[in-house]
């Protein structure tokens, strides 16, 4: 076990709203493990990955179901990265700051970045031997690859549009 304030408090979707345990929403002293908090009935509240779901209250998760949420919301801050990157692609791409050709080229680019997160990193995550975290876990990777799915349907429009922009030019 490491030393627990050496670690940066949670943020994005497991930060803990302003009073919802210890000074300033640490962790009170004395639970020694550093783990997250879960919903009033044992479960989280609905998951969204987009950085405003928040969940309160007196239950913890295990050491192993915190590392597991960690990397989680480390790919959610990935995928996050990756679809600020595909909209200024495509804002400069209408605009027509950027040639079509070049568009499509960091397209490319983007969607490996996103397979290798999708495929390696996301579905690589495990829950079968969780206990506390587990339908937490379950409900982030399904919020992670369905968002992963939706950003793959966005690049294919993007990639169409590069193509008939590469023709009118």
């Amino acid at each position: 076990r490491g030393h627990l304030g050496a670690r940066p408090p949670p943020t994005g979707a497991f930060a803990r709203a302003p009073g919802a345990g210890g000074a300033a929403g640490r962790d009170p002293p004395g639970d020694g493990h550093g783990q997250r908090a879960v919903g009033a009935a044992g479960s989280a509240s609905p998951v969204d990955l987009g950085g405003t779901s928040e969940r309160l209250s007196k239950r913890r998760f295990s050491a192993r179901s915190e590392r597991t949420l960690g990397r989680l919301e480390d790919y959610d801050r990935q995928l996050e990265g990756l679809s600020g990157a595909v909209g200024a692609i495509a804002a400069a791409l209408g605009a027509r700051e950027i040639p079509p050709g070049r568009a499509r080229d960091d397209l490319a680019q983007l969607e490996a970045q996103l397979d290798h997160l999708q495929f390696n990193c996301v579905d690589a995550v495990e829950s079968l031997d969780l206990r506390s975290g587990k339908d937490q876990v379950r409900a982030l990777r399904k919020s992670l690859v369905r968002r992963a799915e939706q950003l793959h349907a966005q690049m294919e429009e993007l990639f169409a549009a590069a193509r008939a922009a590469a023709e009118e030019s």
